[in-house]
């Protein structure tokens, strides 16, 4: 006769509990590494599992599983802009970056472009 398993965490749900556990898990890891989270904040799994008897000979019951985690939301961006008026008059803004070109063109141009030429001796 074979030996009788009894309930424990790996066979909960028939595997689902481990299941649904390591899908939140895999969550939590990711949130971890990513660097649009902060660092030091904690996350959290939560398992719950729920029984409900049934009423009169309570030699059975129904059982209920869900895994939740707790992530660290993604960071906020800053950034900063810079507000003018296009060609036509328009209010219109540029984002700061880098290689930052001219702003905002005007409808004439004021500036005498040189050619660079090399240096003699």
């Amino acid at each position: 006769m074979a030996e009788v398993e009894f309930l424990n965490f790996d066979n909960l749900g028939n595997g689902a509990a481990r299941e649904l556990f390591d899908y939140e898990l895999s969550k939590v890891l990711a949130n971890i590494q990513d660097p649009n989270t902060k660092s030091d904040a904690e996350r959290a799994i939560t398992l719950k599992v729920t029984f409900k008897p049934n009423r009169e000979t309570r030699d059975e019951a129904n059982i209920g599983i869900k895994v939740t985690s707790k992530l660290e939301g993604q960071k906020s961006v800053v950034s900063k802009i810079f507000i003018g008026h296009d060609v036509q008059g328009k209010p219109a803004a540029k984002e700061l970056y880098a290689d930052q070109n001219k702003l905002f063109p005007s409808a004439k141009e004021n500036v005498t472009r040189l050619e660079a030429k090399e240096a003699t001796n």
